[in-house]
């Protein structure tokens, strides 16, 4: 059986139409922002009065217990239940769906998930500025439903695969955390400290530094670009450069193998993307190399600028640009070559133990995806 929204809920409405002020304490108030994929951000929401929760509450705005929330302004298609008893009430860009008797709400999430309801709210999407979703259309999109016992087996099964999921990125978020800590550790033992500049070489833009020593070497250069920055090692799969006079475009700089590749401008630098290059490289406008100098281990180099955010140092106003200025005044703590070399075989081993984890996640989410779809077409 297939239904409607309008038919599988005895409420649709939205949050409030304005934003209340945020008092710092007291009820959250929940706007897109704060439903995540693992739930929804009470500690981050702003707080109301009670006044105005009361206010809110007075109009549907104020969810409850079993009702599912659906964010309809701006990043369309954001689910979540709301679990508890606690009072909160949300902006008009969440839209509150509260499931009739015979529907199972945790059915209805996920149902919403899938492909097929997010294609058809995406084709629904109105505006330019901020793409949403009106009520009215949304009560228009159509879920497979079947009986209620059906329902809560089907969920039960989507929801054992969402938490197997959560674990595997919690396993990775652990890890990602426990390869900073061994940095933060590090700079409470070592003495030794240096600028990022006095340790390492640079390589953006510009033309080619004098007494450039790459030209000639067998095979040319291979020449990066942003889009490298999530494919390693093609160097062999992507026009090399025998000469520098073959450097296709605008001529940018060179670095020689065993260098550090970052995006340098744009929203690329918000990846945080982080490449080493295996051969002499001739670099693209919108990427910059660092290369250490002796002294200075490239796994080390690599493990410490891997724990590090290439966001909180972006220059710019309109738009975010790295360069030399930027990364040459960073403190970085220089151990002993015994030490280096400790520290960058803690990090392979954690980052061999992320690649699996990885590696789990991506196998448990195509079983994820397998699942629904077959939830959705009657199969499970």
């Amino acid at each position: 059986m297939i239904t409607t929204i309008a038919d599988a809920c005895e409420l649709i409405t939205d949050g409030t139409h304005y934003t209340p002020q945020d008092v710092g304490v007291g009820v959250p108030f929940l706007t897109v922002k704060d439903v995540g994929p693992n739930g929804l951000d009470f500690e981050g929401a702003a707080k109301i009065s009670a006044e105005e929760y009361q206010r809110a509450k007075a109009g549907n705005s104020a969810p409850q217990k079993g009702d599912v929330l659906f964010s309809k302004d701006g990043t369309v298609g954001k689910v979540q239940i709301v679990e508890g008893d606690s009072p909160f009430a949300v902006l008009s860009s969440l839209a509150i769906l509260r499931p009739k008797e015979n529907v199972d709400a945790r059915y209805l999430a996920h149902a919403l998930r899938s492909p097929a309801a997010m294609d058809q709210a995406a084709r629904r999407k109105t505006g330019s500025a901020i793409r949403r979703i009106i009520l009215s259309d949304l009560a228009r999109v159509s879920v497979p439903l079947p009986p209620l016992n059906d329902q809560r087996r089907i969920a039960a099964i989507l929801d054992h695969a969402d938490a197997l999921r959560a674990q595997r990125r919690c396993v990775i978020d652990a890890l990602h955390r426990l390869a900073g800590s061994v940095f933060s550790r590090l700079v409470n033992v070592v003495d030794e400290f240096s600028q990022l500049g006095e340790v390492a070489d640079f390589f953006a833009g510009g033309s080619l530094p004098p007494g450039e020593p790459f030209a000639g070497q067998s095979g040319g250069y291979f020449h990066m670009k942003v889009s490298d920055m999530n494919r390693p090692g093609n160097e062999t799969t992507i026009r090399s450069c025998a000469e520098w006079s073959d450097v296709p475009g605008p001529r940018s700089a060179t670095c020689p193998a065993g260098s550090i590749v970052i995006p340098k401008r744009g929203g690329a630098i918000s990846t945080n993307k982080k490449r080493v290059t295996l051969r002499p490289t001739v670099l693209d406008p919108n990427l910059m190399a660092v290369h250490p100098r002796d002294g200075l281990s490239l796994c080390y180099l690599k493990a410490w600028f891997d724990q590090f955010d290439l966001n909180t140092i972006v220059s710019g106003s309109s738009v975010p640009q790295l360069n030399k200025r930027d990364l040459a005044p960073l403190a970085i703590p220089v151990p002993s070559a015994e030490a280096q070399s400790l520290v960058t075989e803690l990090t392979s081993s954690m980052d061999h133990r992320l690649d699996r984890a990885r590696l789990s996640l991506a196998m448990h989410e195509e079983l994820s995806d397998s699942l629904q779809a077959r939830a959705f077409s009657g199969q499970l």
